[in-house]
């Protein structure tokens, strides 16, 4: 046989086409080489797929009987093309084995070197980590990274490892209570239980300091990672190891440490020592003594309000105290368990001026005294005034005012019986309007103050730059009277009101809306809260818009009167788009009025050459403004859902009895209407889901 024909043979099975016998477990007869016949011997060589091993397939002897010798054997090999691994000892064996007539099937002649991938370093542990290790135990040892090693066929081909990334070491995190050191051992360096995560390696401290440091509890086991008992002992040098200088409850260690023998489990959450929390100290308050309050309601005895016996007028007599401002408290600080300070805070000063026709005095600390901080252990002796008191006193006759940290006196415009004919509209430039009778329809009453209305309110239109407050009710027809204020607005009922309230709407009875005269219901807005105060306070029907939430008892009706309650949170961005809105859909109607309701385009076609350009400036304008306001929109829809996720949870609509089937909660630029009635509820915004959220109260 030719060496070509050798070289033929072999690379022929190295692609895979004739499978290897070599090493196998069963014997394997090595037939004769056939369709090669000459005075020399005939060999034929063979390797598995993988090429990292090579043997004899076929083997005759030389016609002429002359022996075949290791020499010949390596030098068929290397013509074949096996360069590398060749074993001598092997081939002396797949000689005599030949030489003797027997079979040399399952003789190795070569093997290549397999490649080695990148191996991350790993943790041998040395004891049992499911119990706790102690500070200079060595619990485990480091099994070194192993890098990538490229490998060589038998064919002397370089073999190209499948993981060659450099390989991770042990990371031991800033807070690992452990390390390893220059032998591989890890050691640690508290007592807890060792953690292997991957590459990352810690123990996890069985006695824990609490966030604030003021508290320390720890978890007790039978015996160590080495088997060793645990030992009331040992806690306590440990304790001390950590720097615990608190005083140490030495009962419920050993308590704990006799129960974990017993039980043979471990006992955890055992309170080991405890510090003291600062007590801050408490922000500066003003106490208002007003005969006619400004506050809606009164605290009943049983500490409910009841809104229905407010005070309609805050006014004061002149030399009258009306306010006092008590000063902040100072914080007394406390200890942690390793006996560091911890800072307390002191209250925060309420700043309050004295405005037009208020005198201010400072009466001196002992009032202050009576202020402890908001701390429920706290005592005047602990936590000191930081200065006097303050009396506020009127200098005449007035409505007290409470803006922008200034109280002051308003002038006040008493009206003795309605706002009727007879009076004719109310208009001031300043101060505040109090009418002792009804407000009549289709009279108006303007204030840039408040406007107190000792009997109710028709359709009549009231704005305010403050509060405006109704002893009575407010009946409206949904169309032509309208409240407007920048304040609150209280009143015993509300049917088909129109009402804009930049604080909150405080209702007695109920508010109902129902279709007036021209199709249309009223409608509540409120910056604040909107809010029926009885325990059967109901809303029936209407619009409800308000900031910061709603509540009632009961919301819609079982005829299912079309109630809708919305969430909308307002800000100057918000505000700004929506007036940008409005005033791009009354320009694009403006325009669409002037191209004609066949459309501007098709008319284009058919004007005369001196009007086409005036027209085509309005269509331009008209697509400019198009563009614009589905910006707008998407802009005000953007900020509306940030504002919601910003306040979610905070605002809430709260029904504390049943909310009736088809009532629409509306929050976020979503909708979520009631195919059923639900009682004791409430509602409110998820900023993860950015959806309408329904729970139980």
């Amino acid at each position: 046989m030719s060496r070509k024909s050798e070289r033929s043979q072999v690379e022929q099975f190295f692609s895979g086409d004739i499978p290897p016998e070599t090493d196998t477990a069963s014997p394997v007869v090595l037939p004769a080489c056939t369709g090669e016949e000459g005075a020399e011997a005939v060999l034929r060589f063979g390797a598995t797929h993988d090429q990292m091993k090579a043997g004899i397939t076929c083997y005759t002897p030389a016609a002429d009987g002359r022996p075949l010798t290791v020499e010949d054997l390596r030098a068929r090999l290397e013509d074949s093309g096996v360069t590398f691994g060749f074993d001598s000892d092997a081939a002396e064996r797949a000689v005599a084995l030949l030489n003797a007539g027997e079979s040399a099937a399952r003789v190795v002649l070569a093997r290549g070197r397999p490649p080695r991938d990148a191996a991350a370093a790993a943790v041998r542990p040395l004891l049992d980590l499911a119990r706790p290790v102690r500070p200079g135990m060595t619990f485990a040892e480091r099994i070194p990274p192993l890098s990538a090693a490229e490998g060589v066929d038998v064919a002397g081909n370089p073999v190209v490892p499948a993981v060659s990334d450099p390989p991770a070491d042990l990371f031991f995190p800033e807070d690992a209570h452990c390390f390893v050191d220059d032998d591989g051992r890890v050691i640690a360096e508290a007592y807890g239980l060792a953690e292997v995560v991957g590459t990352e390696v810690r123990v996890r401290p069985l006695f824990t300091v609490s966030a604030d440091r003021v508290s320390l509890t720890g978890a007790f086991y039978p015996a160590d990672a080495a088997g060793e008992p645990l030992d009331a002992s040992f806690a306590l040098d440990e304790l001390e190891r950590m720097g615990v200088t608190m005083e140490v409850d030495r009962a419920a260690v050993s308590r704990a440490v006799a129960a974990a023998v017993r039980e043979g489990r471990p006992v955890a959450g055992v309170p080991l020592a405890q510090g003291e929390k600062p007590r801050h100290g408490g922000d500066g308050r003003l106490d208002l003594d007003l005969e006619e309050r400004s506050e809606v309601g009164t605290v009943r005895a049983d500490g409910g309000v009841d809104f229905r016996e407010r005070g309609v007028s805050p006014s004061v007599e002149e030399g009258a105290v009306f306010a006092r401002l008590h000063p902040p408290t100072r914080g007394v600080p406390g200890v942690d368990v390793f006996g560091r300070e911890i800072a307390a805070r002191d209250g925060r000063p309420r700043p309050v001026r004295a405005g037009p026709g208020v005198r201010a005095e400072e009466v001196g600390a002992s009032a202050a005294a009576e202020t402890a901080g908001n701390e429920p252990d706290a005592s005047a002796n602990d936590l000191r005034p930081m200065g006097g008191v303050v009396e506020f006193s009127a200098l005449h006759d007035g409505l007290v005012m409470f803006e922008e940290g200034t109280l002051a006196l308003s002038e006040l415009l008493d009206v003795r019986g309605d706002v009727d004919f007879t009076t004719g509209n109310i208009r001031v430039a300043h101060g505040s309007v109090r009418i002792h009778g009804v407000v009549r329809s289709s009279f108006e009453v303007h204030a840039p103050k408040y406007v107190v209305v000792e009997g109710s309110v028709e359709s009549a239109v009231i704005e305010a730059g403050g509060d405006v407050q109704v002893a009575g009710g407010i009946l409206m027809d949904g169309r032509s009277g309208r409240i407007r204020a920048g304040g609150n607005v209280t009143a015993a009922f509300a049917n088909n009101a129109v009402i804009r309230a930049g604080g909150d709407v405080i209702i007695g009875q109920y508010i109902t809306a129902g279709s007036g005269a021209g199709g249309e219901s009223g409608e509540v807005r409120a910056g604040g809260r909107i809010v029926v105060t009885e325990d059967k306070g109901k809303i029936l029907g209407g619009r409800l818009v308000s900031g910061q939430g709603i509540q009632a008892a009961e919301i819609g009706s079982p005829l299912g009167a079309p109630t809708l309650l919305s969430i909308r949170v307002e800000t100057d961005e918000i505000r700004e788009l929506a007036r940008e809105r409005s005033k791009l859909v009354a320009d694009l109607a403006r325009i669409e009025a002037a191209l004609g309701t066949e459309g501007g385009d098709k008319r284009f076609e058919r004007l005369a050459a001196r009007t086409r350009e005036r027209v085509g400036d309005l269509i331009r304008a008209r697509d400019w403004t198009r563009r614009r306001a589905r910006q707008v929109a998407s802009r005000l829809a953007e900020y509306t859902e940030r504002s919601m996720d910003e306040r979610a949870g905070k605002v809430r609509i709260i029904i504390s009895g049943t909310a009736h089937a088809g009532t629409v909660i509306g929050m976020g630029g979503r909708t979520l209407r009631l195919e059923k009635a639900v009682d004791f509820s409430q509602f409110y915004w998820d900023a993860l889901r950015h959806e309408i959220v329904a729970t139980s109260l």
